[in-house]
């Protein structure tokens, strides 16, 4: 069991392999690995600072940024943890298979391949560590451009259609003095 420890004026962060306590002279916390993902470590005008779901914990005063960058760290391999369990646990169980049925000679059936790909899918995808966002150009949603809204913008931002050069039969009709084609 690995303990990290992080202290400055008036909080101490310890990570340890299931959860993280903070503790200030005003009280304490403890955040089991489960909830971990929703903590971050944060920089805002030169200070450091914990954050949980967005809202501030505690101000880390005195912290240096290659130990913010540990703690950050640290967090997030404690909020990984119950993920990397349930792996080693699915290739246990996966090994465990492979050997009896090389020691049987035999091969696996496909309602067991079926519930061992289920359980990978169900404790191993990405579902539990938090999921990049999509950038703004692979929104869906409202920001889909349809013709009702694309005409609300041409109306808005594109001046109206104007000829604006003279029509054929004027353009062509060439007037002459005398003999010359010219004038």
């Amino acid at each position: 069991m690995s303990t990290s420890e992080w202290s400055g004026k008036g909080w101490t962060v310890t990570v340890t392999d299931t959860e993280m306590a903070l503790a200030q002279a005003s009280a304490a916390l403890t955040i089991s690995s489960t909830n971990a993902a929703r903590l971050e470590v944060r920089r805002r005008w030169f200070r450091w600072s914990l954050h949980n779901q967005g809202q501030p914990l505690v101000y880390l005063r005195g912290i240096t940024k290659s130990e913010a960058s540990a703690l950050s760290g640290a967090l997030r391999r404690l909020a990984l943890t119950p993920a990397i369990a349930d792996a080693v646990a699915w290739y246990a169980e996966v090994t465990q298979l492979l050997a009896g049925a090389r020691a049987e000679q035999r091969w696996i059936s496909t309602e067991t391949v079926d519930a061992l790909l289920r359980d990978l899918r169900a404790h191993c995808a990405p579902g539990g560590a938090p999921r990049p966002q999509a950038r703004r150009s692979q929104q869906a949603g409202c920001r889909c451009l349809n013709w009702a809204r694309m005409d609300r913008l041409a109306d808005r931002w594109l001046p109206p259609a104007r000829i604006m050069h003279p029509w054929p039969s004027v353009r062509f009709d060439a007037r002459t003095q005398g003999r010359s084609p010219v004038r």
